[in-house]
């Protein structure tokens, strides 16, 4: 997509932004936001933030024994700082910048870098679709009428992918590893990534297909604990609408941070789980600043940590 087209898209959605907040009942919601019980929300911060070891944790499961070994806060820092990246500019931005900073680490390097971001997206688009088939069932325990077409496309956007992954870390590194072998260059480094990915044990990738299941698990009580902020009844039905909402609503990075899209789809989803239109929204919004502010924090900490260990050092040389 040429830059222009881009710039104009932006333009198109930053428009559509603003006429969209100057339709909503600001006031209402204001007060609503006014009204929330503030432990919820420290509890709704504490559920993401507990996020990030846990996806360090599958990082370390899926990127195996390197030389020399890597410290689990090492990983843990890395994360944190492609947190920062990913909720402040887009989804591709943040795991360009994970990579990359994996890949200088020692005994990584950008082949190993690469499976880890591939086996990673696996294990998470698993986690997704899951969320969303529990989405389904929860609606149709409580609705005898159609699936939300957001629902049946969500899904139908995440099976895709996930299908091409399986294929491409199952089926490939069996069938096409020799043959791609015998191409000159190119062929020579897919042959060495897929030797890697398939030298992952699968007990690895189970285990961090349960630290993915388990951070969607962390999510659903974030949403749960803001919606008990605004005495929203919590109910399996919506909480898993919530969630399911907001995995469709990052798989397209159109804003920073998802800003519009996330509050969109949580809006769409709390309404049709009957919740009112000014209660849905302000839930979308305190849901949003909660999950932001567990996903930025850690990582500004850390970079700001660093560069004073930086100037200290620099300092005494």
């Amino acid at each position: 997509m040429s830059r222009p087209i881009r710039l104009l898209l932006a333009l198109l959605v930053t428009a559509l932004a603003v006429w969209a907040v100057r339709a909503l009942p600001l006031e209402r919601v204001a007060v609503s936001l006014a009204s929330a019980q503030l432990p919820w929300i420290g509890a709704a911060v504490l559920a993401h933030l507990v996020i990030q070891p846990v996806a360090a944790t599958q990082w370390g499961l899926l990127l195996g024994t390197t030389t020399p070994p890597l410290a689990w806060r090492t990983l843990l820092r890395v994360f944190s700082l492609t947190s920062v990246a990913n909720n402040t500019a887009n989804s591709l931005v943040g795991h360009a910048a994970g990579t990359t900073m994996l890949a200088r680490l020692p005994g990584v390097g950008a082949t190993r870098a690469l499976s880890l971001l591939v086996l990673d997206q696996l294990c998470v688009g698993v986690a997704k679709i899951t969320v969303l088939l529990v989405a389904m069932a929860s609606l149709g325990a409580v609705s005898s009428g159609a699936l939300p077409s957001w629902l049946r496309t969500g899904l139908l956007a995440l099976v895709i992918p996930v299908v091409l992954l399986l294929f491409a870390t199952v089926v490939a590194p069996r069938g096409l590893a020799p043959w791609l072998s015998r191409l000159p260059v190119i062929g020579a480094r897919v042959h060495t990534w897929l030797e890697i990915v398939a030298a992952v044990p699968p007990r690895r990738v189970l285990a961090a297909l349960g630290c993915a299941l388990l951070v969607k698990g962390c999510e659903a009580g974030g949403i749960a604990a803001v919606q008990l902020a605004f005495d929203v009844p919590v109910t399996v039905h919506t909480v898993a609408l919530a969630l399911a909402a907001t995995a469709v609503a990052t798989l397209i990075p159109v804003m920073p941070a998802n800003l519009g899209s996330y509050e969109g789809s949580v809006y769409v989803a709390l309404t049709l789980a009957g919740i009112s239109p000014t209660l849905a929204l302000t839930v979308a919004l305190a849901q949003h600043a909660t999950q932001l502010t567990a996903a930025i924090v850690p990582g500004v900490l850390v970079a700001w940590w660093r560069s004073l260990t930086a100037v200290s050092q620099s300092r005494a040389e």
